[in-house]
């Protein structure tokens, strides 16, 4: 029996797909933003945001307060050199 081509687009798309979502789940080297809450201020420009279940300190450049909601960016998947990058309102 012979496939289709719509078959065979179908298998390949799948295969592309697959492999995309394998690579984005692995720890790539690239950056990462997430939407964080400030849960304490520990230094000049340091503070302590929690996000996805976790704490992690960030530099900040912007003064903030606790409970303020932020964006974060971890660069290169590295989170100890995590920054915030603009207060959300």
């Amino acid at each position: 029996m012979t496939q289709s081509y719509n078959d065979i687009i179908q298998q390949i798309a799948e295969i592309i797909t697959d492999t995309v979502h394998k690579a984005l789940a692995s720890e790539g080297e690239y950056d990462r933003t997430y939407t964080a809450f400030v849960v304490e201020k520990i230094g000049a420009n340091k503070y302590t945001v929690e996000y996805n279940g976790g704490q992690h300190t960030a530099r900040s450049n912007i003064s903030l307060s606790v409970g303020d909601m932020v964006m974060v960016c971890s660069p290169c998947n590295n989170d100890s050199a995590l920054f915030v990058v603009t207060k959300v309102s």
